[in-house]
């Protein structure tokens, strides 16, 4: 049998690749941009920095695209004739990758994948560096910035050097900037990064350093104020990448770069219904007039269609490179099968280097049957070797089926557990090694030896490291039953439903081991079969509403208003738009949708009714829908019932919110009491239940509701002094990493708890806290207080005047408001008071906050 090193260059699809024409076009293209691009690049028209090759699957896109980036790199080992790359200085190559994509695309890793590309000519990008920092950092703060490509210095230490140098030359005039500086040295780690970005952001308004990019400093406060982990706002991600094309033309025309962005299966993003990916993409490369993006996909594109109204930029006047009939690279090239004399010379050469004898006449069938067709042809030269390995001679009989037959043919000839591991492969989208046993039922080794045949691809794919080309996965799927070992429709709705068990017990294990990140990379791949297969399960519809987060779920599920998608999927996908919305009007009208509509979201979607009116402060309305509920759902009485009293106690009705605990159960009884004496200030019997109730393996909870529970826990520590920082960091960094948003804000005010009298670290989380928010810019409650107690800690009236003119920006019902109101009256503030029906006196509960918080100031003295 063969092994993974039988495809050499002299494969179907590399021959493909060695044709001239797509070498001049490449050439010719570069050659154009070069010379464009050291003009003015923001006094462009109109965008010509698209090549596209476009054809049908199979043909050796991905291969030409491979080849032309490491010809023009001057890497290329043979270039045969394509010869000498071309005489273009400073070139720098990158990748933007959409095979995964399935019409979703993650906008931070355009962002990311842009910025490694950049640092391979410098290290440094003054406008761009400054709003991709502050972009990253509210999407996943806490977390490192990526490295620049071929240097060991992270992103982070350029954008930092770069605030110092600025902070140099602010010195002669530091009296016209209203900021600290001083933490550039101080700080260490995230907090180094975020006083950077605060100086940074201040010298776009005022410094000649970025007299280039007038846009920066509006662009830095959105970036600083509107994404976060949930809602990543990606509409953002061009206007950052234009300041890349401010950079770039503020650079002597000798020393700017040529870069070159390649991007393969274009297809991926050209999706029926809305084709957000596709958008994205268009504004992206609209945003970088000075970056050439050569293109491979099977369609083609048709931007320059005034049609496409949803494209940001569509037109001919847009992209007149991309109008058929363009005579002048770049612009787009059908892309067709191998010569007659191509096929030929493939076949013969890689016969003989496999040492098969080939008749001329099976050699001039194979020509016939393939029609050129490089994944044919590939599919009979490992055909053919299985053949000649077995010791048989090759008859023309042998390879003149078209590609089904092939496929036939060679499942025929596999042993059975590596035909069984050849179908799992086509089944999954994407796999890796135990995913395609349990699919296909057979051993992992049999999985592991099929790998290395080359009809199998490598990707660089993070979660799954394998696929099948599309071309085949097709023709093994169309084989049926008729060949030896070959699946009926019944087999492959098997199978599917097998990998769907794969993916549930992953969740299980993922769940048994409270690794919350492997719950969601299951739950995303049962989500995908489903779509594949028109497949449900039941327990899905539970593990959807339970799991922790959402996020990392993007690369294996299909887009939200995606054609062809079965109900339960379609509702899903409207259940996850919902939470990422927060808490809005919007939200609460997609959750009543799917509520009305009565699929598999429905029942949680009905309590999540209740959840969005209680957080837009619409406590009687909340109040009706857990009334009705109790109607309705019998079967959730006891969990109805508590959060009917919570519900009372969120529009701070105390009183009757413990007349209601009274009449629950003794276990819920206790917790709700406790959740209640919180606003009062008691947290005694709240940490010791809550703990108790976390250290109940036995407990029936989800996890999502473990870590809300976790995350108040937390914060309750920090606040009364039995917490640390160590701990608190740890699970900060946690819950970024699953993307909890509301443990993020609990633990991030809780950090705020420890250094509470630093005005810069403080200003930091106040930020982050503003990052974490689905809706942006109204005050939050949990900043709210974080602020008002930095303010009683320095005793700075000034700030708490300003805490308090915010107050109107967000209704204040909610009992998450009385830390701040209390903390305020005491700095002489007074707010709008809200009528509360406290359990005690109201100057018990404040002495009480007020003991808190002065102990909690105390401890830092």
């Amino acid at each position: 049998m063969f092994d993974v090193n039988f495809f050499d260059e002299k494969q179907a699809i590399t021959a493909f690749a060695d044709r001239v024409p797509q070498s001049v076009a490449m050439a010719a293209a570069l050659e154009f941009h070069a010379n464009r691009s050291s003009g003015n690049l923001t006094a462009i028209p109109n965008r010509r920095n698209v090549l596209m090759f476009f054809g049908i699957g199979g043909i050796g896109k991905t291969t030409l695209s491979d080849r032309l980036e490491a010809w023009i790199k001057g890497e290329l080992e043979d270039p045969g004739e394509w010869g000498k790359p071309p005489d273009v200085d400073r070139i720098v190559t990158g990748r933007w990758e959409l095979n995964n994509s399935h019409g979703n695309l993650s906008a931070a890793r355009l962002l990311i994948d842009l910025r490694d590309t950049m640092g391979k000519s410098q290290r440094n990008w003054p406008a761009f560096d400054v709003a991709f920092s502050s972009y990253f950092s509210s999407i996943r703060p806490g977390e490192p910035l990526p490295e620049l490509a071929g240097n060991t210095a992270p992103v982070e230490s350029g954008v930092v050097t770069l605030a110092q140098n600025v902070v140099q030359d602010l010195k002669d005039f530091s009296s016209d900037l209203e900021l600290d500086y001083s933490n550039l040295v101080s700080e260490a780690g995230g907090g180094l990064l975020r006083s950077a970005i605060k100086v940074l952001r201040v010298a776009a308004r005022r410094h000649q350093a970025f007299k280039h990019a007038p846009q920066l400093d509006r662009l830095l406060d959105r970036c600083s104020r509107e994404p976060s982990p949930e809602n990543q706002m990606p509409h953002l991600v061009p206007h950052i990448m234009s300041m890349l094309t401010l950079d770039m033309n503020a650079l002597p025309v000798g020393k700017r770069p040529v870069p070159v962005i390649f991007i393969d299966h274009f297809e991926k993003v050209q999706t029926p219904g809305r084709r957000l990916g596709e958008e994205l993409l268009n504004a992206c490369i609209h945003a970088l007039p000075g970056v050439l993006f050569v293109i491979t996909g099977r369609n083609r594109m048709d931007w320059d269609s005034d049609s496409r109204l949803s494209l940001p930029k569509a037109g001919a006047a847009a992209w007149p490179g991309l109008v058929k009939g363009a005579a002048e690279d770049p612009r787009q090239h059908l892309v067709g099968s191998l010569s007659e004399e191509d096929t030929r010379s493939v076949v013969t050469q890689r016969a003989e280097i496999e040492g098969i004898a080939l008749a001329p006449a099976v050699v001039e069938a194979i020509v016939t049957a393939t029609r050129g067709w490089p994944i044919h042809i590939d599919a009979v030269a490992t055909y053919i070797r299985n053949v000649a390995a077995d010791g048989r001679r090759v008859r023309v009989d042998d390879v003149r089926g078209d590609l089904t037959t092939i496929m036939e043919l060679l499942v025929e000839d596999l042993p059975d557990d590596e035909t069984k591991a050849l179908q799992a492969a086509c089944l999954l989208p994407f796999f890796d090694t135990a995913l395609a046993a349990a699919v296909g039922n057979v051993d992992e080794g049999a999985v592991i030896r099929f790998t290395g045949r080359a009809i199998i691809i490598k990707t660089s794919a993070r979660m799954y490291p394998f696929r099948v080309h599309d071309a085949v996965r097709d023709a093994v799927k169309s084989a049926g039953p008729h060949a030896s070992g070959g699946w009926s429709e019944r087999d492959w709705a098997s199978a599917a439903r097998r990998g769907l068990a794969e993916a549930h017990s992953r969740y299980e294990a993922g769940k048994a081991l409270h690794d919350d990140a492997a719950m969601i990379r299951a739950l995303g791949l049962a989500l995908r079969i489903c779509q594949d297969y028109s497949l449900w399960d039941e327990w899905l519809t539970e593990a959807v509403p339970h799991t922790p987060s959402f996020a990392g779920m993007e690369d294996v599920m299909p887009s939200r208003g995606t054609q062809g998608l079965t109900r339960e999927v379609e509702d899903t996908l409207e259940y996850v738009a919902a939470h990422e919305m927060g808490s809005t009007e919007e939200s609460l009208e997609v959750f009543k949708r799917l509520e009305s509509g009565g699929g598999c979201m429905a029942r949680s979607a009905s309590l999540w009714i209740a959840y969005r009116l209680r957080s837009l402060g619409r406590f009687a309305e909340a109040s009706e829908q857990i009334a009705a509920l109790m109607d309705t759902q019998p079967d959730r009485k006891d969990l109805l019932r508590r959060q009917s009293a919570i519900t009372l106690a969120m529009g701070r009705r105390f009183q009757d919110g413990m007349a209601a605990a009274d009449q629950l159960n003794p276990e819920p009884r206790g917790s709700t009491r406790d959740y209640i004496r919180q606003f009062h200030g008691d947290f005694s019997g709240f940490m010791e239940s809550t703990s108790q109730r976390l250290a109940d393996v036995t407990a029936k909870r989800t996890r999502r509701y473990h870590l809300e529970l976790e995350s108040r826990l937390v914060r309750a520590r920090a606040l009364c002094g039995t917490g640390n920082e160590s701990e608190t960091r740890q699970f900060f960094d946690y819950v970024t990493a699953v993307g909890f948003r509301v443990g993020r804000k609990h633990a991030l005010t809780a950090l705020g708890y420890f250094c509470i009298t630093d005005r810069s670290k403080i200003a930091s989380i106040a930020e982050e806290l503003q990052s974490v928010q689905t809706v942006a810019g109204p005050l939050e409650a949990q900043e709210a207080e974080l602020l008002a107690l930095h303010a009683l800690a320095l005793n700075d009236t000034t700030l708490g005047e300003e805490v308090a003119s915010r107050f109107s920006e967000n209704p204040r019902p909610s009992p998450l408001w009385i830390r701040a109101e209390i903390l305020l009256e005491e700095l002489g503030i007074r707010v709008a008071t809200v009528e509360t029906q406290w359990t005690e006196p109201y100057d018990v509960v404040r002495a009480r906050w007020l003991k808190l918080y002065r102990e909690l100031i105390a401890r830092q003295l």
